[in-house]
């Protein structure tokens, strides 16, 4: 029996990206976000979660999908709600498809074909595409995690929050 990963799939533009499962709390659709100024231009506001706050992290901005012009949040988007080891995030995506399970031998690792630096963990082929597999620990720079804790847009604890 070989071993096997769970990623969420989900879709920006029409390009199709997936997240350990073990990152995600849960899938919404997307609210009204509050805007904050002087963020990271990847962070688009924050969100009210079961009474915390939680910095949303526009993804289409992250990997420069669309046009590069922030775009407001449609009715049709969802929320990931996720976590990295430092905070509790929302995700911005387009669409969730599914949960899929993932041979661990399918899985090319990102410094086998890019430089490592960025936000991709990897990448797998499935028989309906290519899936980019987000690595929630590089999503932001340590400058934007600092704007972040500096304006107090919440989301610290990581997997401990509720």
């Amino acid at each position: 029996m070989s071993l096997t990963s769970q990623l969420v799939v989900f879709s920006l533009d029409g390009s199709r990206y997936g997240l350990p499962l073990a990152n995600v709390e849960r899938v919404v659709r997307a609210a009204e976000v509050t805007p904050i100024p002087e963020l990271p231009e990847v962070v688009v506001g924050a969100v009210d979660v079961a009474g915390a706050m939680r910095p949303v992290i526009s993804l289409r901005q992250k990997f420069r999908r669309g046009n590069g012009e922030m775009r407001r949040v449609l009715i049709t988007d969802h929320f990931i709600l996720a976590h990295s080891s430092r905070r509790a995030l929302a995700l911005l995506v387009d669409d969730v498809e599914q949960v899929a399970d993932v041979p661990a031998e399918m899985i090319l690792k990102a410094d086998e074909l890019i430089d490592g630096k960025g936000a991709v963990q990897g990448f797998v082929k499935l028989e309906d595409g290519l899936i980019v597999i987000c690595d929630l620990e590089k999503c932001l720079t340590p400058d934007q995690e600092l704007a972040l804790d500096q304006a107090g847009a919440g989301g610290g604890g990581g997997a401990h929050d509720p």
